[in-house]
């Protein structure tokens, strides 16, 4: 499926820049806009059942993050975007939503549905470019949160609050049927997800 994506310049490969992540080493996988396409490798780790019924994968996304530190890629953009592989990513549309909020230390909620408050939901985050440098530069003051039992979407949203990252709900951004349901018709969709599984890559696009 990377193929089609690729010769078309369109899911994260319409994204100003991209990058896809893999636990399972660096390979090539295609030649994307670009140029040619390698997995950037991080450090597997298992996924178990959250607190909340979902991937309790928050170590494996704790990896995840640690190798986007790393790759430096995120800063050449003010959003990044971690999607899902099977997520659909509209990069025209998340444009459009993203551009109002540029120069802000934030990131986007996007489900408010039977939480507490609301979360990033997993299948496509948006995380300023500020946001993940105040991440990167404190993540380690949220280790001692009960993060075993959750979900890294929790993770990560609770952990950016703490560290002073301000979270802005926007439940039109993505369309997941795990939150408010996917509508292929509404134009405010920047993603759609209408799957729940596990997956061992990860794409990353500062947008």
């Amino acid at each position: 499926p990377y193929t089609t994506l690729f010769r078309s310049g369109i899911g994260i490969f319409g994204c100003d820049e991209y990058d896809v992540f893999a636990a399972q080493g660096r390979g090539w996988i295609g030649d994307g806009p670009n140029g040619p396409v390698w997995t950037q490798h991080f450090i597997d780790a298992p996924v178990t059942r959250s607190v909340d019924n979902t991937a309790g994968n928050t170590l494996l996304f704790m990896n995840f993050w640690e190798a986007v530190r790393w790759d430096l890629q995120y800063k050449c953009c003010h959003w990044t975007i971690k999607a899902d592989p099977d997520a659909v990513l509209l990069p025209d549309r998340l444009r459009g939503v993203l551009s109002r909020r540029m120069g802000s230390t934030n990131f986007i909620t996007t489900c408010n549905k039977n939480f507490q408050f609301a979360l990033m939901f997993g299948a496509t985050e948006a995380i300023s470019t500020h946001g993940l440098e105040r991440y990167f530069s404190n993540e380690n003051a949220c280790r001692p949160l009960p993060w075993q039992t959750w979900g890294e979407d929790k993770w990560m949203s609770i952990c950016l609050q703490n560290l002073g990252v301000a979270p802005v709900f926007d439940g039109g951004l993505v369309g997941d049927n795990q939150c408010y349901g996917v509508d292929c018709g509404n134009h405010q969709h920047g993603s759609t997800y209408s799957r729940s599984e596990e997956h061992t890559s990860e794409l990353q696009s500062p947008i």
